[in-house]
C-alpha cells in the first residue's frame, strides 16, 4: 500500500555516497547508516533492483525511522561535475555533458552564478528508487543538493551528527543548489513519479500498444476508402513504449526562461553585511590573518567590527560562528571570502537571534 500526503513528523537529512546511505532527523536524532552491498549497487551502478529495494526498505523499517521532510544531499563520489567559465550553459553544452556521464539515465541541472556555471550529474535510476521507497513511507523530499556546493559543512569523513544538526536548520534552504528545476510543482518534486508497476511485461502497456496499433490500422483503412476528410494532421499521440518508464520529471533537466536563483552579488552582499555585528577573535600568532579578514570585511561593506585578542584559543583552524538570523546566501558568500584568506574554515551555528557573526582566526 502506498502512503500519500501524510503530515511528516520530523525534519531530516539524507546523505548518499557510493557505498553508504546516512540519515538523521529531529526525532530520530542519532545517525543511522546503511551499507550499500555490491550485490545491489556497485560503483553507483544498479546491479539488482529488488536487492536494492530490500536493503533500503529493511534499513528504514528496521530502525523505525519516523517519516520526515528531508533534504537529499549527494556525496562527491557519486556526482560528475564540469565548470564552465560563464554565467550560463547552452542546451548543446548541457546535452554534451549528460552524454559524457557514464549512466544510462542522468539526473542533472546547471547551477548558475554570476561567475560560472556548474554542470552536475548523477545516476537518476538509483536516486529515483530511494525517493520512491521513502515517498511510500510518508517522507517528503524538499531538494536534491550536491555536497560539493555546501561550503563550510565538513562531509569529507561522511555525515556526522553535528553536521546533520547544522543542515537540519536549513532544510528549506539551498534552493540555488537544487538539482530539480525550480519551476516543477511541489507534487512533482516530492515524487519522481516512476510507476514501478509499469514494466516491459506489464499487461497495461501491452493493451495500450494493441489499442494504438488497432487505431492506426483502422485509420489507414478509413483513409484509403476516402472516409476521412482531408485536413491538417493532428499532433501525434505519445504513449509509453515497453522499455520506457512514465515519469513526471525528466532525468535531464534543461534550463528554462526562468533562471536558477544565483548566489549573492557583491552589491547585494554589501547591503546585507552592513548591519551585521562582526567579532574577530585572534591570538598572538594569528594577528596577520585577523588584519586580512578585517580588511576584507570592510571592503565588503561591514560597518560593525569588534576585534579582540585571546591567547587561550587554538590557532590550528579558523571557525566561523553564525547566529540563527544569518541567511543562507550570506553565509555561503562570507565562507567563500574567508576561505580565500584562511582555507578550510569550520562552520558552527548558535541559537542566538542576534545579527552576529564571530570569527575565530587561525595562524596563516
Amino acid at each position: 500500500m502506498t502512503i500519500k500526503n501524510l503530515p511528516t513528523k520530523q525534519l531530516g537529512v539524507l546523505y548518499l555516497t557510493k557505498s553508504y546511505l546516512y540519515f538523521s532527523g529531529t526525532v530520530n536524532k542519532q545517525m543511522y547508516t546503511a551499507e550499500l552491498q555490491e550485490q545491489a549497487i556497485k560503483d553507483f551502478e544498479l546491479v539488482d533492483r529488488d536487492e536494492c529495494i530490500s536493503i533500503l526498505t529493511t534499513f528504514f523499517e528496521g530502525n523505525a525511522i519516523v517519516p520526515a521532510k528531508y533534504l537529499f544531499v549527494l556525496g562527491n563520489d557519486i556526482c560528475f561535475e564540469k565548470i564552465l567559465n560563464k554565467s550560463s550553459a547552452t542546451p548543446e553544452e548541457i546535452q554534451q555533458f549528460n552524454d559524457s556521464v557514464p549512466f544510462e539515465r542522468v539526473l542533472s541541472h546547471p547551477i548558475q552564478s554570476d561567475k560560472d556555471t556548474r554542470l552536475i550529474g548523477t545516476n537518476f535510476e538509483i536516486i529515483e528508487i530511494i525517493i520512491h521507497i521513502l515517498e511510500d513511507k510518508g517522507f517528503v523530499m524538499t531538494k536534491i543538493v550536491p555536497a560539493s556546493l555546501l561550503r563550510g559543512y565538513d562531509l569529507a569523513q561522511g555525515m556526522s551528527i553535528p553536521v546533520a544538526g547544522m543542515l537540519l536548520k536549513h532544510v528549506d534552504g539551498f534552493q540555488e543548489f537544487n538539482l530539480l528545476a525550480k519551476e516543477k510543482t511541489d507534487e512533482e518534486k516530492s515524487s519522481l513519479q516512476a510507476d514501478f508497476s509499469t514494466s516491459s511485461n506489464s499487461p497495461v502497456v501491452l493493451i495500450i500498444l494493441m489499442l494504438f496499433i488497432l487505431s492506426v490500422l483502422v485509420g489507414a483503412v478509413m483513409y484509403s476508402l476516402g472516409m476521412l476528410p482531408s485536413q491538417k494532421a493532428p499532433p501525434p499521440i505519445i504513449i509509453p513504449t515497453p522499455n520506457q518508464t512514465s515519469i513526471k520529471i525528466a532525468p535531464t533537466l534543461l534550463p528554462t526562461a526562468t533562471p536558477t536563483p544565483t548566489p549573492l552579488s557583491s552589491d547585494s552582499a554589501r547591503i546585507k553585511i552592513a548591519p551585521i555585528q562582526f567579532k574577530l577573535v585572534a591570538n598572538s600568532a594569528s594577528k596577520k590573518a585577523s588584519q586580512q579578514v578585517q580588511k576584507m570585511l570592510k571592503t565588503e561593506g561591514a560597518k560593525k567590527i569588534e576585534i579582540s585578542t585571546q591567547n587561550n584559543i587554538s590557532s590550528l583552524e579558523t571557525q566561523i560562528v553564525f547566529s540563527k538570523n544569518i541567511t543562507i546566501d550570506l553565509r555561503n558568500y562570507l565562507i567563500e571570502k574567508i576561505n580565500l584568506i584562511t582555507p578550510e574554515s569550520k562552520v558552527r551555528d548558535t541559537e542566538d537571534t542576534t545579527d552576529e557573526i564571530t570569527i575565530l582566526i587561525k595562524k596563516i
